[in-house]
């Protein structure tokens, strides 16, 4: 059965072998609002008067077919024809005669899944607001699981190289000085705070600011308690680095000779506790500087242990580097429980690396 939706008028009819003579006839469509649909439909397919009277109907009157894709498609293919010859339903139909073509399967399959309209170009593919809502949720999920984390490294890996540069500072200035005023192993550390740092460090560091008073911040320990050590407490010397970092010299010599040095590394800014922005060093004859605790400087001697074997006396030395005596529950071990200044010699002992066990 013939659809006059699939249907396209030439100006001769062949049907299944045999000629059929037609009226004149137009494709024309109310749904063809392109120029280039009115130009194909109205430049490219001739006007033929009837032959057979018109059988009632006015000369040149169209007939109006439906055109949708298809019909287009295949209206394009026999104005196509309509320039040479067209076979259809197993005829040859010549360019004088008035042939009426059916649409066949191979028209279909050729043209029409080929054929896209310019509104069908218009249309882009794009994602809805639901699909765009989930996926910005899942965004944010996942952003707040690792961003915590991602911050936590970035700000160990900052104080690592804070610290590094610091303890490499500070080394500079006292390999500096050894060259002018001799070995560090006969330097007068007895002297007071403020004649020892202008005789010995002073010249050989960059400062923007220094003092000479308690050092006016509160400082805690690593465990939250305040620290009454008396780095903390008593007169030292602070200065204040070309990069920002607060360097303490304390007034106290220790039992055997030489001064310890302390370093803030955001300056007076928060959280100010020793093992998180705080870290302590010393210079002392024999050693140069190293981690506050190294050898044989500081109160007392090498830390006991319990009936259970951890280290629980409060002795400030430690000795050779020995990570169980560093995170033992000595007072002054690298940890959470404890005052926390041996955590300089955990990150130099660990390879200037602060690990994931590290009390942060």
């Amino acid at each position: 059965m013939r659809d006059d939706r699939f249907l396209c008028i030439l100006p001769a009819t062949c049907h299944r072998g045999r000629r059929k003579p037609v009226r004149d006839q137009w494709i024309a469509s109310s749904q063809a609002p392109r120029n280039d649909e009115k130009y194909l439909l109205g430049n490219h397919i001739p006007k033929i008067r009837a032959r057979n009277g018109g059988n009632g109907h006015s000369e040149g009157a169209a007939r109006r077919i439906p055109l949708n894709k298809r019909s287009f498609a295949v209206a394009q293919l026999c104005i196509q024809a309509h320039t040479s010859s067209l076979r259809c339903g197993g005829s040859l139909c010549k360019d004088d005669t008035r042939c009426h073509c059916e649409r066949s399967e191979a028209i279909q399959k050729k043209r029409f899944f080929g054929f896209h309209s310019q509104n069908d170009k218009k249309k882009k593919a794009a994602f809805t607001l639901a699909e765009v809502l989930i996926t910005l949720g899942i965004i944010g999920i996942v952003a707040a699981m690792t961003m915590p984390m991602l911050l936590e490294n970035t700000k160990k890996q900052q104080t690592v190289a804070q610290l590094k540069k610091s303890y490499s500072v500070l080394s500079q200035a006292v390999k500096l000085s050894e060259l002018e005023n001799g070995s560090c192993d006969y330097w007068e550390y007895t002297l007071l705070v403020e004649q020892f740092v202008n005789r010995y460090l002073r010249k050989f560091l960059t400062i923007q600011e220094q003092t000479v008073s308690a050092a006016g911040v509160d400082y805690k320990y690593l465990n939250g308690e305040d620290c009454f050590e008396a780095m903390c407490t008593s007169t030292s010397y602070m200065l204040t680095l070309a990069d920002g970092t607060s360097m303490v010299v304390s007034c106290w010599t220790g039992n055997s000779g030489g001064r310890v040095v302390f370093f803030d590394l955001n300056g007076k800014k928060l959280p100010n506790t020793i093992g998180k922005d705080v870290f302590s060093f010393s210079i002392q004859p024999g050693v140069g500087v190293a981690p506050f605790g190294y050898g044989k400087f500081g109160a007392l001697d090498m830390p006991d242990t319990d009936e259970n074997g951890e280290y629980t006396t409060t002795n400030q030395v430690f000795g050779k580097y020995n990570r169980e005596i560093l995170t033992s529950n000595s007072t002054y071990a690298c940890r959470k429980e404890q005052r926390g200044f041996w955590c300089a010699a955990l990150i130099l002992s660990d390879g200037w690396e602060i690990r994931d066990d590290y009390p942060w």
